[in-house]
């Protein structure tokens, strides 16, 4: 596996698990305050090397994906 390889498997997991924290705890998803927090509580040992806007927008993608998922299945059903 490549570094890059790596490092975006390290960003999609650090994209579910704030997503799913988000969700869990009521949290906004586009507040770079509520994603500081967030990061600082789920992966402390990385707070500091996270890009928050980076990760803001992986998080809004994710949404919009997983809403447009869930919005075909009921469409299909």
């Amino acid at each position: 596996m490549s570094n890059e390889d790596k490092v975006a498997e390290e960003m999609a997991e650090l994209v579910l698990d704030a997503y799913r924290y988000a969700l869990e705890n009521n949290m906004d998803i586009t507040s770079r305050e509520d994603v500081t927090k967030i990061v600082k509580i789920i992966r402390p040992e990385i707070q500091k090397n996270v890009d928050i806007n980076v990760l803001i927008e992986g998080l809004v993608a994710f949404d919009r994906m997983t809403k447009t998922q869930k919005a075909k299945r009921r469409s299909v059903n």
